[in-house]
């Protein structure tokens, strides 16, 4: 089988457990019908009273550490804290404000200054307002690209038998 070794192995850590917990059971089974008379004669408290005094100390300054830290933590009072802007947080709440301008990206700039991304529909154009909409490509170095859109053309009608 593929899991005997294991289930083997688990078995032996079992009695190994089981072993360890009856001698323990054991020893506490021997301890407290004696811990009555030990009590009684005086000699647990001769035994065990060092150990009894540093537990007792140890365990005062944690309690005396804990208070303090809770009363010296802010916002233990329970009164309510001013924000910046004015409003008031509720106690639950984190212990700083960061303001929205700091938060969040400022808003990007409106389209490009001086386009003008729709018009006026006209029923009829006069010279002078056509001229405000119309560039001449050729007096700015179109003549470069009338060659090219013709070349191209003609190769196009070309190619076509």
């Amino acid at each position: 089988m593929l899991f005997s070794p294991i289930i083997e192995k688990m078995g032996a850590i079992i009695a190994e457990i089981t072993a360890f917990l009856r001698e323990l059971f054991s020893k506490a089974v021997a301890f407290f019908p004696n811990l009555r008379e030990q009590i009684r004669n005086g000699h647990f408290w001769r035994e065990y009273r060092k150990p009894a005094a540093v537990a007792a100390v140890i365990i005062t300054a944690i309690l005396l550490l804990a208070g303090l830290g809770a009363l010296l933590t802010p916002g233990s009072g329970g009164a309510a804290k001013n924000r910046p802007d004015g409003t008031v947080a509720p106690e639950t709440s984190v212990q700083f404000y960061i303001p929205p301008d700091e938060l969040f990206l400022p808003d990007e700039p409106d389209f490009v200054p001086g386009v003008m991304t729709e018009r006026e529909k006209r029923s009829a154009w006069t010279e002078e307002y056509a001229e405000t909409w119309w560039s001449d490509p050729l007096e700015n170095g179109g003549h470069n690209w009338l060659g090219q859109i013709e070349k191209t053309a003609d190769e196009i009608l070309e190619s076509v038998p």
